[in-house]
Formats: structure tokens, C-alpha cells, sequence
């Protein structure tokens, strides 16, 4: 328990440890309890984390929670996918009754590539923990119950990130400038949150970006014409109080599929170029 207790008190305050009243103090006494196979390995640490993420998020609770907390490697646990090293590569527990606020935990899930929590009840804000998962590519928390900013900094430091989906939840603040260094993002989909402010000129540095949806917020001021910097193929701003008039530049964007700019107060006339898309 020594030894356990000196390794997980690096991740999570040790009165917060000894205390069983708390997801981590459940996560630990559950730990301290198990074969020293389990614990005495170099995978303790995600094994830690997992198990305070089961606690925090009522796992007795989920739909299928086939395999977890039993004695057996935390890459055999339902929703785990591991590497040959037997580190998680993915966490999918979609449309699984996964109910409660991601634990700060999480960061300790570094090698984590994969993580889909889409279609649950998870509520709270996303934690500052968050910016542990550094490589991250996929993250789908669409269709919970979260609030807070859409775009902190443990999101936007996430350099490998390539899909963000966090449509349908309660997100509010502004949008970053600091997401200009989302370089790798492929996909950005947030529509039907509480997202204010301008679209910072500095998304024009996302120059991998194929999708971007903002439909349902509300956002204000002009379109920045550096959208047209990006081989975007889907354009979704409908339903926000932009202003003022669609960037030409747009409308040079080849690889355009579909734009939506419908239920705003755009002004000014089309140009003829817009025949070319």
C-alpha cells in the first residue's frame, strides 16, 4: 500500500486518496485490495485512472460495463483498446448511461488516442486534465449535458487532435484565438451550444480543416474572409446573428460541398464567382 499510495498521490492529493467517500479514494482502496499482479506493473497509473473515471461516472450504472473492476488486465475491460505494450490506445463508451463529470484523473490516460463519450449524460466542465491526453485524435463528447468554455486551453493545446464533436451540450465563452493552432483538425463540430463572440481570424491557420459547424450558437460579428484559406468541404454557420456581408474569398474555395449561412443578418449581393463552386 506504501508504494501504491507514493505512486498515485503524484496524480491525485493524498487526502483526497484516503478519503472513500471520493471517486479517487474509492479508485484507491480498490487498488490497494487487488492481486499485486495488477498493481505492481508499469500500467498502474491508467489502470488508476480508469477506475476513478468508473466511480465518478456511476459505472454500476452503465449499460454494459462487462469486465471492469474485475481481475483481469484494464485492456480486457469493455470500451478499452490497448496496444501491444497493453497502453490504451482508445476509450469508447458511447450511448452507454455514462453519467457524472470527467475526473481531472483523465490526464494521467497519456497514450490515450481515441476517447467517445458520445450520447451520455456526462455534466460539469471540460477539466484541465484534459490537456494531458497529448495524443489525442479523436474526442466525441456530442450530446451530453456539459457546460462551461467550448474552447479551453487543455482543448486547444491538444496538438494531434483531428476530430473535436461537442454538439448538442451547453458550452458556452468565446472562441479561442488560441485554436489557430489546432493545425491537425480535420473536424470541428459544435452546433447547438451557447458560443459567443467572433470567428477569430486565426481558425485561417487550421489548414488541414475539412469540416466546420457552428450552426446553432451564438456568434456575432462579420465572417472573416480568412475561411477562405482552407480546403473546407462543409460550411455550417446557419442559425447565429452573424453580420454584414459573405467573404468573397469564399466563394474560391474549390473543395466547398456545402455551405449554410441561412437565419443570420448577412447583407450585400452575391457575386457572379459563385457559379464556380
Amino acid at each position: 500500500e506504501t508504494f501504491l499510495l507514493e505512486v498515485l498521490s503524484r496524480i491525485t492529493d493524498e487526502s483526497i486518496l484516503l478519503d472513500m467517500s471520493t471517486p479517487q479514494g474509492m479508485a484507491y482502496f480498490f487498488l490497494a485490495g487487488e492481486n499485486p499482479s495488477f498493481v505492481c506493473t508499469p500500467t498502474i497509473v491508467q489502470r488508476y485512472a480508469l477506475t476513478v473515471f468508473y466511480f465518478a461516472t456511476e459505472g454500476s450504472r452503465w449499460t454494459i460495463d462487462d469486465g471492469w473492476l474485475e481481475q483481469t488486465q484494464e485492456c480486457a475491460w469493455f470500451g478499452v483498446e490497448c496496444n501491444d505494450d497493453f497502453y490504451i490506445d482508445e476509450l469508447n463508451l458511447a450511448v452507454n448511461n455514462v453519467n457524472g463529470m470527467i475526473p481531472e484523473e483523465i490526464s494521467a490516460l497519456s497514450t490515450l488516442k481515441e476517447f467517445d463519450l458520445f450520447a451520455n449524460t456526462i455534466t460539469g466542465t471540460l477539466p484541465a486534465g484534459m490537456s494531458g491526453l497529448t495524443n489525442l485524435v479523436f474526442l466525441d463528447l456530442q450530446e451530453n449535458l456539459l457546460v462551461g468554455p467550448a474552447f479551453p486551453n487543455s482543448i486547444t493545446s491538444l496538438r494531434r487532435l483531428q476530430s473535436y464533436r461537442i454538439s448538442n451540450n451547453q458550452l458556452t465563452g468565446d472562441i479561442s484565438t488560441r485554436i489557430g493552432a489546432l493545425r491537425s483538425l480535420e473536424e470541428l463540430w459544435a452546433s447547438n451550444n451557447n458560443i459567443l463572440g467572433t470567428i477569430p481570424t486565426q481558425i485561417g491557420n487550421m489548414r488541414d480543416l475539412k469540416t466546420l459547424v457552428f450552426s446553432s450558437n451564438r456568434l456575432a460579428g462579420e465572417i472573416p474572409s480568412e475561411l477562405g484559406l482552407i480546403p473546407l468541404e462543409g460550411l455550417f454557420l446557419n442559425e447565429n446573428s452573424l453580420l454584414g456581408s459573405i467573404p468573397i474569398e469564399l466563394f474560391d474555395v474549390a473543395s466547398l460541398l456545402t455551405i449554410r449561412l441561412d437565419f443570420n443578418f448577412l447583407t450585400g449581393t452575391l457575386p457572379d464567382r459563385i457559379s464556380q463552386l
